[in-house]
């Protein structure tokens, strides 16, 4: 690296890919954030949380009908020992 800048090639790739000349200005007044703008955003937790709500209604449906078949196997007594 230190070569390369005594070499004077770190000069050149700042003058190539870093031109001060072509920046885009960017407008002095800021604008309030309106909720169009925002609607995507809760939409996509919306719908993150749809998902985990219906993972989360399988997972208890799941968990339930193994409870229940081991509930059936031992008379609901849980064995112990």
């Amino acid at each position: 690296m230190l070569k390369m800048i005594e070499a004077g090639i770190i000069a050149k790739f700042r003058a190539k890919w870093w031109r001060r000349d072509k920046c885009i200005s960017s407008p002095k007044t800021a604008t309030a954030l309106e909720t169009g703008s925002l609607s995507g955003i809760f939409a996509l937790y919306g719908g993150i949380l749809g998902v985990v709500i219906i993972f989360f209604i399988i997972e208890m449906f799941i968990v339930y009908r193994k409870w229940k078949k081991g509930s059936r196997d031992n008379g609901g007594i849980e064995m112990r020992g």
